[in-house]
Parts: C-alpha cells; sequence; structure tokens
C-alpha cells in the first residue's frame, strides 16, 4: 500500500492495473468476466429502453483498494453526478452486485446530501452484509479445496492479509439489522423471506415464522 495515497499498487512497476472506463464503464461490467450476471442485466436493461451514456452507466473499479479514501469516493460520486446531469437531472436507480454494495453502502455514510440529491432508491444483488466467511477462511491459508499445486494456501494467504478491502468480509456482530432474502417460487404469489443470521443449529431461520414487531 502507498503510505501517501493508500492505493494499493503492484510491486513489479511494468504492470499498470486499473478499471477500464470505455463505454461509460459498461465495458467492463458486460465483457470483462462474461459468466457474471452484469452482461445479462445489462442487456436486459438495454432491451427496455435504457441508452448507454445517458441513462445507463456502470463504475468498475480495483476491487483491491480501499473504498473510504477520498480519491475513490470522488470518483463515485463523479460518475453518479454525470448519470443524474444526463439523464436530464431526474434522480437515478443504483443496482449493485456482491462487493459492490458494500462500496455503495459507504459511499452513503460519506456523502448522505449527495444520496438525497441524486439517488431515487438502491438495489443490492447478493451483498455480504454480514461478512463472508468463505473469504475469512482465505486469511488463514485455506485455498476453498483447490489444489496446492494451483492454489498454493500461502499465496492466498499473504495476498488476502495485504488486501484492504478484504476488512469489509469480516462480520460485525454488532450489525443492527439482518437483511432478508425473498424467494418466489414459479406459480406461486407468496414470497418466502429468510433471514442471514444463523441459528443455535446454523440454520438460516425462515423469517415467515418469526415473532416480527408482535405480529
Amino acid at each position: 500500500i502507498n503510505p501517501e495515497t493508500w492505493d494499493y499498487e503492484s510491486l513489479m512497476n511494468e504492470f499498470k492495473i486499473f478499471s477500464p472506463q470505455k463505454n461509460s464503464g459498461l465495458w467492463t461490467r458486460e465483457y470483462l468476466v462474461y459468466k457474471l450476471p452484469h452482461h445479462d442485466l445489462v442487456q436486459l436493461l438495454k432491451n427496455n429502453g435504457y441508452v448507454p451514456g445517458v441513462n445507463l452507466f456502470g463504475f468498475p473499479y480495483d476491487w483491491r483498494q480501499f473504498f473510504a479514501t477520498p480519491q475513490f469516493q470522488s470518483q463515485l460520486l463523479n460518475r453518479i453526478k454525470e448519470a443524474y446531469e444526463k439523464s436530464g437531472n431526474r434522480k437515478i436507480d443504483i443496482i449493485t452486485h456482491s462487493l459492490g454494495g458494500i462500496v455503495f453502502k459507504i459511499f452513503c455514510v460519506f456523502h448522505p446530501d449527495a444520496v438525497n440529491k441524486y439517488v431515487r432508491r438502491w438495489i443490492s444483488i447478493a451483498c455480504p452484509f454480514n461478512g463472508a466467511r468463505i473469504l475469512q477462511s482465505l486469511v488463514f491459508g485455506h485455498n476453498l479445496g483447490v489444489s496446492n499445486v494451483i492454489a498454493d494456501p500461502k499465496v492466498f494467504q499473504m495476498i488476502y492479509l495485504t488486501i484492504p478491502s478484504y476488512f469489509w468480509s469480516y462480520v460485525n456482530s454488532q450489525i443492527p439489522f439482518s437483511p432478508k432474502l425473498g424467494i418466489k417460487f414459479h406459480g406461486n404469489e407468496q414470497i418466502k423471506w429468510f433471514g442471514f443470521h444463523l441459528d443455535e443449529d446454523g440454520k438460516c431461520f425462515d423469517y415467515d415464522s418469526l415473532n416480527v414487531g408482535g405480529s
């Protein structure tokens, strides 16, 4: 980590790692990791009339960085302002996936006024609000069952111990809320809600069966 900028930098000067902003930030969202849901989501929005650079934008970022630095936050703020202005000064909808939800959550903490001014709603998909235990195990040298020839546990451990963003994969035991997962089965109008906190048996509880708010 560069002590002056707090940027996570490569030790090999011949390589430069960056997030391409091509096509209003959508190129990396669509094609960099093709099998992730980003591509299908962007195509769905395009098919429903959204236009890149007009009312459809992406925000690719280096997931290793520390998201709370002013330089990182300013990049996200500028992209949100750009989307707001180019869509006719109308409040925008934010869709995040996985770690992106943590990125925007931090943004909300640092820029509540900007969120109130520019954002209409936030849709978060598969965000580890309560931490990611499978990633925590990498710090202790667990390589997720992959052969040591392919993934050396010591290498995994060294990498994850030096990545600033890894901090967000830890569970906060004092988190004041539990995100809920709603599942609607095909042909059934009823939505089953599940919480993310574990009960004593290690199972995810059924939110419908709880006594919530006295009801």
